[in-house]
């Protein structure tokens, strides 16, 4: 049973380009909950996005933005300030 599971895993995620575009879906689907919520959100946002390994820094920044609320993302604007805290 494992060994199915283990193939079937390997079968959808093994070649990386498959495997980068289902990570970019996914980092899509990741959804901002209010404020109190922000870590949570942050946390989840960060652990996909990482995995990404060619997305570049303006694309992770658009990712991010699209999924906040659009006052909260007028403010991550600055993408010098925004690259410093980022790395």
């Amino acid at each position: 049973m494992v060994r199915i599971q283990k193939a079937v895993i390997m079968a959808k995620f093994g070649k990386a380009e498959v495997r980068e575009e289902l990570l970019r879906e996914k980092l899509e689907r990741v959804r901002y909950h209010g404020p109190a919520k922000m870590g949570e959100f942050c946390a989840e946002f960060r652990v996909i996005e990482t995995q990404i390994y060619d997305m570049v820094f303006r694309d992770r920044l658009r990712a991010f933005k699209k999924a906040v609320p659009g006052d909260l993302s007028m403010y991550l604007h600055d993408l010098d300030y925004m690259r410093r805290i980022w790395q």
